[in-house]
């Protein structure tokens, strides 16, 4: 679940002509216009969160505010994060009394998607320190962060060099992960086919589990699947799912006899991606013949937290 960036009308007066002067005045003329406003959005982010949280655990919910926030003369102080250097300005903190850090800080989203929508080579803009900083932010307050990248310059100029920039802020998002929690947001999905091809050679081009929902990592860890069958071409197996906390399995598949510390990860968590063969909620996965390969299967509850494989003997 994922909010856009609208929040109050670009604009809007700061003085008894607006329309909610009024209710500033009820609730709390101590504070600022502005800062009331501001923390009215946070209630209503920690009011949404609260909601997803208590009906749907496993939901992630998010923001996507606009590319620019927390500097050093808005909000960066007030929630301790270092400020945001680049020259562009955060116009969303006084324009529509968005202020995300705040919301990073009371861990009221799981993950920011903020829309850096400017090149690496802008001159008030730069996308490659802006996704840095989002980077450093995000995991300062132990969230998420998935850049949200334009491809609207296909539109009018589909050519290798467009390509090449947007892919370029994709492994500049990679690159700056300080937590192995990678992602971007591609925008518009109408564009989406004129980069398809370069993004499934590279760097789109093997299959990825979802990071882990930092709010529920503290919770037991997913049983793993059991009985694990191979029969017909069709690997089966018996997990612990229900209507009410559904589960996912992951299936992968690596060649025989391969050494252990080939089959996982550098940092020891889990097996590699590149053995990932799929996802699905059944109990079932169709293989084929298996020749010379092996397989395993993994749980995957609603936070994405991943029970201990289960290999075929």
């Amino acid at each position: 679940l994922v909010f856009d960036d609208y929040f109050y009308p670009n604009h809007i007066p700061e003085d008894s002509s607006a329309p909610d002067y009024d209710l500033w005045q009820a609730e709390a003329p101590w504070m600022a216009f502005g800062d009331w406003r501001r923390a009215n959005v946070h209630k209503t982010v920690a009011d949404v969160h609260a909601l997803v949280s208590d009906l749907k655990p496993g939901l992630r919910f998010g923001i996507s505010p606009a590319g620019i926030a927390g500097k050093k003369h808005t909000s960066a102080p007030k929630w301790g994060m270092t400020g945001c250097e680049v020259k562009g300005d955060d116009w969303q903190y006084s324009e529509i009394y968005s202020d995300p850090l705040g919301w990073l800080y009371q861990g009221t989203v799981d993950f920011i998607s903020p829309q850096i929508y400017w090149p690496t080579t802008h001159a008030v803009a730069p996308y490659e320190p802006l996704a840095r900083w989002w980077s450093e932010a995000a995991n300062f307050y132990g969230r998420h962060f998935y850049a949200s990248i334009t491809l609207a310059p296909l539109d009018k100029r589909n050519t290798n060099s467009e390509r090449q920039e947007l892919l370029r802020q994709i492994g500049i998002n990679r690159d700056s992960s300080l937590d192995g929690d990678q992602g971007t947001v591609l925008y518009s999905a109408k564009h989406l086919y004129k980069l398809a091809s370069d993004l499934t050679k590279s760097p789109f081009g093997l299959k990825s589990l979802t990071p882990q929902v930092r709010r529920g990592s503290s919770l037991d860890p997913v049983e793993a699947p059991t009985a694990l069958r191979l029969k017909g071409g069709v690997l089966s197996w018996h997990g612990k799912g229900n209507a009410a906390a559904p589960v996912r399995y992951a299936v992968y598949a690596f060649p025989k006899n391969l050494p252990h510390d080939e089959l996982v990860e550098e940092n020891g968590d889990g097996l590699r991606a590149c053995y990932l063969l799929g996802v699905v909620y059944g109990e079932e996965f169709r293989v084929g013949s298996p020749g010379s390969y092996s397989y395993a299967v993994t749980a995957l509850d609603g936070f994405s937290a991943e029970s201990e494989p289960v290999f075929l003997k």
